[in-house]
């Protein structure tokens, strides 16, 4: 694309690697607020550099621009809400981290800046599911996150394989819509994507667990499961807080509670609620929005709206579910049943724009394996 082929390239050490490492360092400093509203429109400067840079790969620009906005958006937390080395805790500090060498502060705070889910820290997101992997011994713990790698990138595979026969939608040249060929079609066309994203979160998260655990660096109640149950999925809401990855959700949270309190609202409140929606799916949807602009300034906003209609879902939702409960309807099997085919059609409406210009522009089926499984046997059969 025009736009990006005048763009400079993307340079890790500029762009990543030394904002990052100076922000960790500002933290470990305990550097007063002036200095740190200061650094933060530093770091808003190459954040934006690094927006306008690209790595020659549409997928790894998109990619890239969520990792910028996100590491932005966690800044303002840092930086101008918290002082973490006063208001953060990690369970397994024996003393206070600001009590401790610029050495290990160094440590503890690119600790803190990592952990996007809070695991073992006192900002954990609760959403996060303390499961039974915190009970299982090292070796069982591999065992299991090798299954889920494997799983994954089995799953993966038939994604990619199901995308490669259908050309009309899963291609450059694409000329249907993923909503073009049915109900039964439109539902495949956007599930099957859907599971590349999936896959492909859960492929390194479960690989960097195996490596932390088995190097003995790390232990298994460090690694609780990246995705819930499919059996939180009966309702809009309980899809994106307990079934879906949470790896930005810390900043949602945060920046919708200070919403809530800058504004002087009343907590446990429908406008508390709302407005905590609005700002979480809002700044999501700004955390997608500068990949967008990443991937080609004419693709900018693109993927926004399919967030803002989460707000606007779950609020419609949790009105008639407390409606409902006004007239003595309750919660059972069988609402849950008409909660799961309700969550169905909400993604079948809402993530058609988002799904068309995505898989139009390269994000979908690109061959991520060195090989395919699927395909290969495919071939044996039908020669």
């Amino acid at each position: 694309m025009a736009d990006t082929a005048e763009r400079p390239m993307f340079k890790p050490l500029y762009h990543l690697i030394l904002p990052n490492f100076l922000v960790v360092l500002v933290l470990a400093c305990d550097v007063g607020l002036a200095g740190r509203i200061a650094f933060f429109v530093a770091f808003s400067a190459t954040t934006y550099a690094g927006l306008h840079s690209t790595t020659g790969d549409i997928l790894n620009d998109y990619d890239l621009g969520i990792a910028f906005t996100l590491q932005w958006f966690t800044a303002i937390h840092f930086l101008l809400l918290a002082r973490p080395l006063h208001d953060f805790r990690h369970k397994r500090d024996a003393v206070p981290a600001k009590d401790r060498s610029l050495g290990y502060r160094l440590y503890w705070c690119a600790c803190a800046w990592i952990s996007v889910r809070g695991v073992g820290w006192n900002f954990q997101l609760k959403s996060v599911s303390e499961d039974k992997q915190k009970y299982r011994n090292p070796t069982s713990f591999i065992v299991h996150c090798l299954w889920r790698v494997i799983s994954c990138a089995l799953l993966f595979d038939l994604a990619q394989t199901y995308m490669s026969f259908h050309p009309t939608v899963f291609s450059y040249d694409a000329t249907d819509s993923v909503a073009y060929h049915g109900p039964f079609w439109r539902f495949l066309n956007i599930t099957v994507p859907a599971f590349n994203v999936f896959c492909g979160l859960g492929m390194p998260y479960y690989l960097a667990a195996t490596l932390h655990v088995a190097s003995g660096l790390g232990k298994p109640e460090d690694w609780p499961n990246l995705y819930g149950s499919l059996a939180d999925i009966y309702s809009i809401r309980t899809f994106w807080a307990k079934f879906w990855h949470q790896l930005m959700s810390r900043s949602f949270i945060t920046l919708g509670k200070q919403a809530v309190k800058a504004l002087k609202l009343k907590q446990k409140t429908w406008v508390s609620y709302l407005t905590m929606l609005i700002v979480g799916f809002g700044v999501s949807g700004m955390i997608h929005a500068g990949a967008d602009y990443m991937a080609g300034t004419e693709h900018f906003g693109n993927s926004f709206p399919f967030f803002m209609y989460q707000a606007v879902g779950i609020a419609g939702e949790q009105l008639v579910i407390h409606l409902a409960s006004r007239v003595g309807l309750r919660d059972s099997r069988s609402w849950r049943a008409l909660g799961y085919v309700w969550v169905l059609m909400w993604f079948n409406i809402t993530a058609v724009r988002f799904m068309d210009w995505g898989i139009h522009v390269g994000f979908f089926y690109k061959d991520v394996l060195p090989f395919s499984p699927a395909r290969s046997l495919l071939a044996l059969f039908t020669r």
